[in-house]
This record gives C-alpha cells, structure tokens and sequence, in this order.
C-alpha cells in the first residue's frame, strides 16, 4: 500500500546531507542483518502454520511428531545456526563467545526435541506393525535425526577446545560438515513431509508449495555461512597457521554504539516490505493460473502491482527506515521517489480504466468494493497533484511554510492509503478472490495488508503531529 505521508518526513539535519556515511563493506554487513531478519520471521511464520495444523483435533502421535519437529528442526535449528553470527538483531551486541554459548543451549533444546518426535513417529509405526523406514521422507529424517546427535556430541570438543590448538580446525571442519549433513537430511525431510497424506488431509495444494519453498530458501540461505566458514577453518589447516581469518573481523563492531531500537524500526519495516511483496507475488501467481488474461485479471495485476508494490517501492525508497534509500542523499531519495510514484499512478489509472470498460454499461460503482477503489484513486491524484509543492518548498518558502505544505500532502496521502486499505481488503472478498483461494489464505492476505499499511503509516502521523506543533507555534509565536 502507498504511504504518500512519509514521503517529506526528513528532518533539517537529513536533508543537510552530502553523502552516504557507510562503506560498501558496511552496506553488504547491514543487507546481510536484514536478510537475517527475514529468515527469522520466514521460520517462525512456517513454524506457526505448521503447529496451527495441529491443533484443530486431539493430537495423535503423528501430530506430536509434525509439532515437535516443527519445533525442534524449522524454528530452533534455524535460530541455532542465525543466533551464532552477528549479523543478526539479537545477537550483534553480543560477544562471539556468548553467541556461541547460546547457539549450543538452543541447538541442546532442538535436539531433544528432535529426537522426541523421533521416538513417537517411531513408536506409532511399531504400534501398527509397519516398518518406518520404507518411504521418502522416513529415511532422510532418520539420517537427520541421528546426524543431529552427532553433531551435538561432536559440538562439545568444539565448544571447549582452545582456540590455539592444533585441533581446533579439524573439530571444528568435522562439527560444521556433519551439521551441513543434517539440515540438508532435515531439509529434504521437510520437503518430502508438506506432500505427506497428514499434510494435504489438513492443508491445500498452494501452501505445500509455498512452505516447501520457503523452508528451502530459508536452509539454503543459513547454511551459506556455515559452509564459508568451513573454508576459512579449512584454510588455516591447510596452512598449518594460527592467523585469524574469521570473515567478519571487519565488521564485527560496526554497530555496537548504535541503538538497538533504530534497528529494530528498520527489521520491522524491511519484514513489512516483504510481507507486502509476498501478497503481491501470490495474488500475480493467481492471475498467471488463468488460461487467458480477461479484463478483470488485467484490473487485477495492474493494481496489485502499481498499488500494492510499487508504490510500496516508492515510499521504502524516501524513508530512513529503508536500508537501501538511506545509502542516498535526500535529494536523490525524492527524485526516485518521485519516478516510482509515477510509474506506480500510470499502473493504477491502466487498472481502474480495464474495470472500468470490462463493465460494458453495467454500474460499477455500486458495491463497496468499487465505491472505495474510485475515491482512493481521486485521493490519490491529489496526493500526487499537492506533492508537487513540497518539491520546492525552498523556492515557496516565502509565500506558504513547508510545513503547510507537507502536513497537506501528508493528511491526503494518508486519506488515500485508509481508503485504498478498505478497497484492498474488499477485493480479497470477491468472487474472483474467493473462488482461488481457501478463506485462511484470504484473511491472511488481509490481516498482512493491514498490519503492514498500519506500521506504514505510523512515521507520517508523527510527522503530522510534529509539523502541526510546530505551526501552531510560528502562529502564536
């Protein structure tokens, strides 16, 4: 969704910049903490479908073990492996020594519950006599779950030896391939466990696929560290030296005066982003299901695309909170802003014009769904039309005050984001909606619209609430 109002929330102090402060290095380190983020809240969003399934009956002993190994292999094992890096929220602050403290208590409660939901599966197969190692996803969570084990008990040596030691390396090289082995052994569970019979009895064909993917990007993207680090460890063996080549040596500290929570503003505002972008690509995967693009799916993509992304693009681009917009100077965030809010409104006027003709004489703005799509549309060419002011406040300055002219933008953006949210969630419960989806997958479409539509707009009340003091003050003053 558009959050017009944030567009002009810099302070005097931003807009005096000259440059970006960070380095390149830097820049890869911050990317690299949000991508983090994201795998956190990747994790724990498959972990709480998967234990929701759970739970609409009494839980039989295949429900114990999908619930415990959801626990144990997709949640903890993944914040095991994040929470031993720094580039990570909760953990940057934190010495590499406590890191690695923490990263054993986790992966010591992951692997009882691993090996728990091992036992029931196994003890549910004995009770009705049939050999639990005779299908594709039995054997892999079999080697998993005893690769785990070993991996535990391996990871003991590693986590005392002396950082001196000649075999330090080798314990560690040996710790780190053994645990590359059962997260890809856990992973190929997982996969071949979303296109089980329990699983699809309970779930559809589209989240199988979304939570198969998910938790192999999530894998995938973890382990990546691991395994550059094997390399280093494997480096200094090779090498027979003592020389520490540990990979964030440079960037270890970058953060640590800085406050934990501006961090967390900027994590929550890049996982909104996400949010949003996945709604997006799952409302245009139902229009690639069409056989043929009729007026009303191209009403569809050019809205969800111009409304719900682009213009999603345009107002990340220009906020502080946007880890790529802060790389750039002020000037330069409102002339890309400027450009994508173009793009997004050309989008969005090509949509209301294909609902529009598609109607061939009938009324279309009866309902209430397209009662609300045209008033945000007028709201919106206002925002843009008033926006334009604000681009020279400089110049205007002596005949209106900036902050006029930018609590006006921000008062009419914000009227078209309140009423394009009401015409979003109205869409997702029509029939052409409803007719693809489950009612879950569409309440969570719009429970994630709105949420993240909220947290947007919460910069641009402040900022109102600031320049409307503030213009109370040079009156009165």
């Amino acid at each position: 969704m558009p959050s017009f109002g944030l567009s002009f929330g810099e302070s005097p102090e931003e807009q005096k910049e000259d440059k970006p402060k960070e380095t390149f290095l830097e820049i890869i380190h911050d990317i690299s903490t949000h991508l983090t983020t994201l795998q956190h809240v990747l994790a724990i969003g498959v972990s709480a479908y998967v234990i929701y399934l759970c739970f609409p009956g009494p839980l039989s002993l295949i429900a114990w073990h999908v619930f415990l190994y959801t626990i144990g292999w997709i949640f903890l094992v993944t914040e095991g492996i994040l929470f031993s890096r720094s580039e990570n929220i909760f953990s940057s602050r934190l010495t590499q020594k406590w890191r690695n403290i923490v990263h054993w208590a986790i992966m010591v409660i992951a692997t009882a519950f691993i090996i728990a939901g091992f036992v029931v599966i196994y003890e549910h197969t004995k009770a009705e006599g049939k050999n639990h190692f005779d299908t594709e996803h039995a054997l892999p969570g079999a080697v998993a779950t005893f690769s785990a084990y070993i991996v535990f008990v391996l990871g003991v040596p590693s986590f005392f030896c002396n950082k001196e030691g000649a075999l330090n390396p080798i314990i560690k090289i040996c710790h780190v391939v053994l645990g590359l082995v059962a997260v890809l052994s856990g992973l190929v569970a997982a996969a071949t466990g979303f296109h089980t019979a329990w699983f699809r009895e309970r779930s559809n064909a589209n989240m199988m696929k979304i939570c198969t993917v998910t938790v192999s990007g999530v894998c995938l993207t973890v382990i990546k560290k691991p395994i550059l680090n094997t390399h280093h460890e494997f480096q200094i063996f090779k090498n027979s030296s003592n020389i520490s080549l540990k990979m964030n040596s440079k960037v270890q500290n970058i953060k640590k005066g800085d406050s934990f929570f501006v961090d967390l503003l900027e994590h929550i505002t890049t996982v909104s982003h996400v949010l949003l972008l996945s709604v997006t690509i799952f409302v245009i995967y139902l229009c690639a299901q069409q056989e043929s693009f009729n007026l009303t799916t191209w009403h569809v993509f050019l809205y969800i695309l111009g409304w719900a992304f682009i213009s999603t693009e345009g107002m990340m681009i220009i906020a502080k909170e946007n880890i790529f917009g802060k790389h750039l100077v002020a000037k330069w965030r409102q002339h890309v802003h400027w450009l994508i809010f173009i793009v997004a409104c050309g989008l969005t006027i090509g949509g209301f014009a294909t609902i529009v003709y598609s109607k061939q004489g009938r009324k279309h703005f009866t309902s209430e769904h397209g009662k609300t799509g045209f008033a945000s549309l007028i709201l919106t060419g206002i925002a843009c039309i008033n926006g334009m002011p604000t681009l020279f406040t400089t110049q205007l300055r002596r005949f209106v005050s900036p902050n006029i002219l930018k609590v006006f933008h921000a008062l009419v953006g914000l009227g078209a984001v309140a009423v394009g949210l009401g015409a979003t969630i109205t869409g997702y419960k029509i029939g052409w909606f409803t007719r693809k989806v489950s009612s879950m997958q569409a309440d969570l479409c719009i429970w994630i619209t709105i949420v993240c539509t909220i947290w947007g707009c919460l910069k641009p009340l402040l900022n109102i609430f600031v320049r409307s003091k503030n213009i109370v003050k040079s009156c009165t003053s």
